[in-house]
C-alpha cells in the first residue's frame, strides 16, 4: 500500500513532468530551460533534478508506454489467466479510457512537443527503440521462465498487437473521430485479433500447465 510519503513524492514528480510537458508543447523543447520548468512548477531546480536526471527525462517522464504497463500486468496475472486475455483486457481498458486521456490532453501535448523539436524527435527514436528491446525481454520473461526462443516470438506478437491497436486508435482520432467512436470501431478488431492469437497459442503461458 502506498504511504503518505510515497504518494507525495509521486504527486510531486507527476506535477513536474506535466508542467514540463505543457511548456514543451507551448514553446518548444529546445526553448525551455529546467529552471523555467522549476519556476512554473513552483519547486526548486534541485527538486527537479531529484526526480529527473536530465532535461530529456522531463519529457519522457510524462507518460508510461503501454508496453511497459503490459509487462507488469503479465507478471501479476493469476495462474488461470492466459497472456492473450491479459492483453485483451489491457487494450479494451485503454480504449474505454480514451475520453479521459483526450480530456487530459497529454497525448496532444506530446505530439506537439515532438513536432516542434527535431532534437526531441531524435531522442525519442533512440529512447523508444531501446525501450522496445527491453520490453520484449520483460514480456518474454513474464510469459515463461526462463524465456526461450518461442517466448520471445510470442512476446513480439503481443507487443505488436498493442502497438497496432494504439496506432489504429491514433489514426482515427487524427481523422476527427470522437473517442467513443474510435473505441466502438476498434474494439471488435481487438476481440477478433485476440481470439485468433489465442487459438494459435492454445495453453502457452498458462501457469497452471507449467
Amino acid at each position: 500500500m502506498e504511504g503518505l510519503r510515497e504518494r507525495k513524492k509521486r504527486q510531486t514528480r507527476e506535477a513536474i513532468a506535466k508542467t514540463a510537458l505543457r511548456l514543451f508543447a507551448e514553446r518548444g523543447y529546445d526553448e525551455v530551460t529546467v529552471a523555467e520548468v522549476a519556476a512554473a512548477a513552483d519547486v526548486a531546480v534541485t527538486t527537479v533534478f531529484n526526480y529527473f536526471k536530465t532535461k530529456e527525462d522531463l519529457f519522457f517522464g510524462a507518460f508510461t508506454p503501454p508496453t511497459e504497463i503490459l509487462a507488469a500486468r503479465l507478471r501479476a496475472r493469476p495462474p488461470e489467466v492466459s497472456p492473450v486475455e491479459v492483453v485483451r483486457e489491457h487494450l479494451l481498458e485503454a480504449l474505454d479510457h480514451m475520453a479521459e486521456r483526450a480530456a487530459a490532453d497529454c497525448h496532444a501535448r506530446i505530439r506537439a512537443a515532438l513536432a516542434m523539436s527535431q532534437t526531441l524527435q531524435v531522442l525519442a527514436m533512440h529512447r523508444f527503440r531501446a525501450r522496445r528491446l527491453e520490453s520484449l525481454d520483460e514480456v518474454a520473461a513474464a510469459l515463461t521462465a526462463p524465456p526461450d526462443a518461442f517466448a520471445h516470438l510470442v512476446a513480439a506478437q503481443l507487443l505488436a498487437l498493442v502497438d497496432g491497436t494504439m496506432r489504429e486508435a491514433e489514426r482515427r482520432s487524427r481523422a476527427g473521430e470522437a473517442p467513443a467512436e474510435v473505441a466502438s470501431a476498434v474494439r471488435p478488431a481487438v476481440e477478433r485479433a485476440c481470439n485468433a492469437l489465442s487459438k494459435g497459442l492454445e495453453d502457452f503461458g498458462s501457469r497452471s500447465v507449467h
